[in-house]
């Protein structure tokens, strides 16, 4: 399983990674922004990509639009600030499978991750690439 963890924080992108590690996913490449991340996308499949609302370059409703078109089976975890509940409603509508609002708890991240994960096995979701 190859995942994609996008976040302009370098922290956040460590305990996200640390945490999927700890469940067994070893293929992550990460992006610290809009752009490069679809980039990456556009290149290679990602059945799981978890996605910050708030980067440079490009922001995570823009990036998320791209996945939906470049990688339509990949499964998406939307991170995002309290602040941000429409733009929340905005990705469900688009798309998302799940999201996480910051600050998280590592708890609440492994929940989801887990949920996740489990969903790609059991369905056998694979991006396009």
């Amino acid at each position: 399983m190859r995942v994609l963890v996008v976040d302009d924080s370098q922290v956040i992108r460590t305990i996200i990674i640390k945490e999927l590690r700890d469940l067994g996913i070893v293929d992550i490449e990460q992006a610290e922004e809009g752009m490069t991340a679809m980039r990456k996308i556009s290149s290679k499949s990602f059945e799981l990509i978890t996605l910050d609302i708030t980067m440079p370059e490009a922001d995570g409703i823009t990036v998320l639009k791209h996945i939906k078109v470049a990688s339509p089976n990949s499964r998406v975890i939307m991170c995002t600030a309290h602040n941000h509940k429409d733009v929340v409603m905005e990705a469900i509508n688009i798309g998302i499978d799940d999201y996480i609002i910051k600050p998280f708890a590592v708890e609440r991240l492994n929940e989801v991750l887990q949920k996740q994960i489990e969903l790609i096995r059991r369905d056998g979701t694979v991006g396009n690439k």
